[in-house]
């Protein structure tokens, strides 16, 4: 489920909502918001309560602008120590983290497929067709139809009536009868999309789904009162009503005409943005939410509005984890944008076409289209990092430039002007901290050592018994399950024990215990004492675990639970039982973790220490809580002339390194360290340590 600035999103029925752009007028002043996607919403929101309810001046990071040489002076030396060996890690763990990272790497996370949802729990029949109608139902000027439409303020849903006051080749325009809006600023829009939104979109991230659920061979826009949100589009409406009751079936945005006013760019540019999340559902639907959203914020640039929103709430907090969203705020939007229009700017509209159609997500499928030029996501990423500090087209090839001046210099972790420094820290996965130190004049060479952790954790618990468990995995718009046998029938009662941990993003991400009695064909959820049948915005099939365990505040640490279920009812019998999660389409959060599995009356029980004993896994990975922690550690060197020199840090296998620059007093402005995690998977920082001398 995407929200935007925190603040959840939802529709009942299966479903999920997409946050994109909102306009918050506070003060008399007009604020951007940025957002994300599911199966559903993306949704423009207004919230006079979040980070950007009030207007204020932010000071900008200051940072000389200079040129650049693309290669490193003779007087730096960037090479591992031997003597910096502080801490060290046998190879062995080593091996075991790396084999994890492996197993998890390759584990296919299977989409989440609603219509094979509902046919198993038998909500639909087999043969149910996933569209409404094969022919264009022919709607004309002054027809009236009643939406279902979201009120984002009351999580509920409500009817609207609403007439076609616009058509053109490609969009029904539907105004509702209780709102009053100028015909010729609508149709000024309706021009806008017909002619430069829609067929900037289609060239440059592909097709929706045509003629779609409907028939129609145009987009439906609803504009009205939509409370909650500036505007969204809702995945729910791409399936029947037989699946969701609030479905409008049909390929639909809504704009709410209390937030945006057609004709104008702000309008205009929230079409462009849901547009992009529309196409993007048709060809990837279980994209990581940071490239599902960079994109469709860069789909309003792209099609000639202005990104009015900034990028400075990035540029003064760049330690926050560009592949996985922890909530959905300015910077995170901002850093995807950035990303984006850097992957577009880099390698062309062509590749931003491949990366929407790849089947890949994430650095995954970035390194998968960029395979034949030999870039990797981790190359890409960290020629990002410095163009977020340098912004110069002059700098090496031109590869750390932005159009347009568009970034300011990031904000600086440490600023270092007395040595020897020394410091103790962390960083996010994919998260970067600018490190600057200054000369002082008085000594010669300058020497950074850096020593960070070999191994960190997967998830912030070790497992219940032993060091292996089972973890779903993690991912948007996914369905992972692990599904075992077992033979009841010579057994007159059964009880099913377990230990679960589990951190599921609060009402749109569900965790089952699910049983079958016929092979498998079809299932149905068991309920515990953890699980709940509540579920405002529709996305759960039943009883579920959803929050975290241990605990019904949402915002508690996850801790383990014993749970059990009474399978006497299904004695005599041979079943299935299966562990499935099913996420939405934006945040999702660290998963399902199961382990100490029991069925006493048939002497079975596992810890999962000797693989996976009878259970077969879709998504689903056996796993130690170990990583192994990987970094990018990068030198940009200013001389006293402002040129400029990127030296990566090379490290050794327990991740030590250590940097020498020569005529540290004489020749050089100054020295960034730009530091990033960068192991794939886990959200858990990175812990590091650095000494920096000059002498």
């Amino acid at each position: 489920m995407s929200r935007t600035q925190g603040l959840a999103v939802g529709l009942a029925g299966v479903m999920v909502l997409c946050s994109c752009i909102g306009l918050i007028v506070a003060a008399g002043v007009g604020i951007y918001y940025g957002s994300t996607p599911p199966v559903a919403v993306t949704a423009t929101v207004m919230r006079s309560d979040s980070p950007r309810g009030t207007a204020v001046a932010l000071p900008r990071p200051t940072a000389p602008k200079v040129s650049a040489t693309p290669t490193p002076p003779a007087n730096v030396q960037a090479t591992p120590t031997a003597e910096q060996t502080r801490l060290i890690v046998d190879e062995a763990l080593l091996n075991r983290a790396e084999q994890t990272l492996q197993a998890i790497e390759q584990a296919e996370m299977p989409q989440r497929d609603l219509f094979e949802i509902a046919v198993r729990l038998q909500r639909i029949p087999n043969d149910s067709p996933r569209v409404v109608s094969e022919s264009d139902p022919g709607y004309q000027l002054g027809d009236t139809l009643r939406f279902n439409v979201a009120n984002l303020e009351d999580e509920t849903n409500e009817e609207q009536e609403a007439t076609l006051r616009a058509q053109t080749d490609h969009a029904n325009w539907w105004v509702a009868n209780d709102v009053s809006i100028d015909q010729a600023e609508l149709e000024a829009s309706a021009r806008v999309f017909e002619e430069r939104s829609y067929p900037t979109n289609r060239e440059l991230f592909g097709s929706e789904w045509t003629p779609g659920i409907d028939g129609d061979p145009r987009l439906h826009i609803f504009l009205g009162n939509v409370r909650g949100v500036g505007g969204y589009y809702s995945s729910a409406d791409e399936f029947p009503r037989t699946i969701n009751p609030y479905s409008n079936e049909k390929e639909i945005f809504y704009i709410n005409t209390d937030n945006a006013w057609p004709g104008t760019d702000y309008f205009d540019s929230i079409l462009a943005h849901e547009f992009q999340h529309m196409i993007h559902w048709q060809s990837d639907r279980n994209e990581d939410v940071w490239i599902n959203e960079g994109l469709s914020e860069l789909a309003g640039v792209a099609s000639g509005f202005d990104y009015v929103g900034g990028t400075y709430s990035f540029s003064l907090e760049p330690d926050l984890p560009l592949t996985h969203w922890l909530e959905q705020t300015h910077p995170f939007y901002e850093s995807a944008y950035l990303f984006a229009l850097y992957f577009q700017q880099r390698f062309g509209n062509e590749a931003i076409g491949q990366l929407v159609a790849e089947p890949l997500n994430g650095g995954a499928g970035i390194s998968k289209v960029l395979q034949a030029q030999g870039v990797s996501f981790d190359a890409l990423f960290a020629d990002w990092v410095v163009a977020n500090l340098l912004d110069d087209p002059d700098a090496a090839d031109g590869r750390y430039d932005y159009p347009n001046d568009l970034v300011g210099p990031p904000a600086f972790a440490e600023d270092v002007w007395g040595y020897p420094a020394r410091e103790s820290s962390d960083v996010y996965q994919y998260g970067t901290d600018y490190l600057r130190f200054w000369p002082t004049y008085a000594d010669d060479r300058f020497t950074f050592e850096f020593e960070g952790a070999p191994i960190v954790s997967l998830l912030p618990t070790a497992a219940h018994e032993g060091d292996w468990m089972m973890w779903s995995n993690r991912g948007d718009d996914s369905n992972s399950t692990l599904t075992r046998r077992f033979d009841l029938t010579e057994v007159e009662q059964a009880t099913l024990r377990y230990w679960l941990w589990y951190d599921l993003e609060p009402d749109y991400d569900y965790a089952y215990i699910m049983i079958s009695t016929d092979g498998g064909s079809s299932w149905q959820p068991l309920a515990t004492d953890a699980t709940t049948t509540d579920n405002p915005h529709g996305n759960s099939f039943g009883a579920a675990y959803n929050g975290t365990s241990g605990s019904d505040d949402p915002d508690d640490p996850s801790q383990w639970i014993e749970q059990s279920v009474d399978l006497s009812p299904y004695a005599g019998q041979e079943i299935f039982i299966r562990f499935e999660m099913v996420t939405d389409d934006a945040l999702n959060q660290n998963g399902v973790v199961l382990d100490s599995v029991e069925v006493a009356e048939i002497g079975y029980r596992s810890s999962f220490e000797g693989g996976l004993d009878g259970w077969e896994a879709a998504g689903w990975v056996r796993v130690e809580n170990m990583l192994p922690q990987r970094f990018i550690v990068q030198a940009v060197i200013t001389d006293s002339d402002g040129n400029v020199t990127v030296q990566p840090l090379p490290l050794d296998e327990n991740n030590h390194g250590t940097f020498t620059v020569e005529n540290f007093d004489s020749a050089i402005d100054q020295i960034v360290i730009a530091i990033s995690g960068a192991t794939p998977v886990t959200t858990e920082r990175a812990r590091y340590e650095y000494r920096a001398t000059a002498e």
